[in-house]
Parts: C-alpha cells; structure tokens; sequence
C-alpha cells in the first residue's frame, strides 16, 4: 500500500512539474495587439488613422481576434444616439469577439501608452 501512495504522488509530482504557468489575463492583454479605432459624426471611421471600407473591418478584426487583440474604441460625440455606422462596426466587433475599450479621447491620450499618434480627423 505504501508504495502504492508513492508511486502515486510522484506520478502527480511529475505530471504538474511539466506544466508552464500559464499568463494571466492581465499579462495577455498587456502584450496584446492592439487596432485604435475613431468613429466621427459624419460616418467616416478610420483604423489606425485609416479609412477602411466593411470587407476590410473585416478582415482586420478576423486578424485582431486571431491574435487575441484588443480594439481602442473612440466614438465622437459619445451622448448621441448611436449612428447606423457605429452600430454596425460595434456589431462586427462583437461579431469577433474582440475586447474592447473605451477612450473619451480621439487621440487616445486616456488609454495606456499608445505607440503611435493617429492624425487628427478634420471634419
């Protein structure tokens, strides 16, 4: 019996000694891709300061949600009723089921340290 119990907790010594931790979720978003994405009053939205048309959305949220990315989400004039557009885009977004947050700023000066500075949309 005595063996029996030894054989048994170094089998389970061995088996949990195999495993690497795994990162936490904290930690997988801290190093996630990350698209900051601005919708404007006038229906214009820009990616990365560029204005992509729904097919390429859509390829470029399949590729966010592949790498566990994440979507900075900016919308001028948050208190208005949602426009068709931004409707649309936050549908596609969840579509994906992409994580995504919120920035009162179009620049996204709010969301932790951004990379790079998006052009300011004129309009």
């Amino acid at each position: 019996m005595r063996a029996y119990l030894f054989t048994l907790v170094l089998l389970l010594t061995l088996v949990g000694c195999g495993k690497a931790e795994q990162p936490s979720l904290t930690e997988l978003r801290k190093n996630a891709p990350v698209k900051r994405v601005q919708v404007f009053d006038d229906s214009t939205v820009l990616v990365e300061g560029q204005a992509l048309d729904s097919a390429s959305l859509d390829d470029t949220f399949s590729q966010l949600a592949e790498a566990h990315g994440v979507v900075w989400y900016y919308r001028q004039n948050p208190d208005a009723a949602l426009s068709p557009t931004a409707r649309d885009l936050l549908g596609l977004m969840l579509d994906h089921e992409l994580a995504i947050c919120l920035s009162l700023e179009p620049d996204f000066l709010d969301m932790p340290q951004p990379d790079t500075e998006l052009t300011d949309h004129a309009g």
